[in-house]
């Protein structure tokens, strides 16, 4: 069972956007189930590091879509994700310098930082992407 059960209250109707959310939770549920198989700290690195790399491209992108749209919040919500990739930046370090355990707090945290951006955040820009 995946630790985010992916459904449509997380779609937004834009597929690209919509394809990348879901490749988000895709990778959470992957460190999910290499951290539950035991797999070794190397294993949950390597998706770990896939996790923070995507997420890189995923802010870039929406940040592009709401600039197009003349979102008149893209400045709030481009420092919301500065924050968030600053948070993740201090994750990876932590992790790469031995300081940090993927385990079920941290596991906690992705899942709710995830679906918080989508719910909360993210469904503020979409009336503007779409008109």
């Amino acid at each position: 069972m995946p630790f985010i059960n992916w459904d449509s209250k997380y779609e937004f109707g834009i597929q690209e956007i919509d394809n990348q959310h879901k490749k988000l939770a895709d990778l959470i549920n992957k460190i999910y189930d290499a951290h539950n198989e035991g797999h070794g700290r190397d294993v949950l690195g390597s998706v770990f590091m896939d996790l923070v790399f995507y997420t890189k491209i995923h802010f870039n992108k929406e940040e592009n879509y709401m600039e197009e749209a003349n979102y008149p919040n893209l400045d709030e919500h481009r420092k919301l994700h500065r924050e968030l990739t600053d948070q993740v930046h201090q994750l990876e370090q932590k992790y790469k310098s031995g300081d940090l355990n993927i385990d079920n707090k941290l596991l906690e945290f992705l899942k709710d930082w995830l679906s918080n951006h989508i719910l909360t955040e993210d469904k503020k820009y979409v009336p503007y992407l779409k008109k």
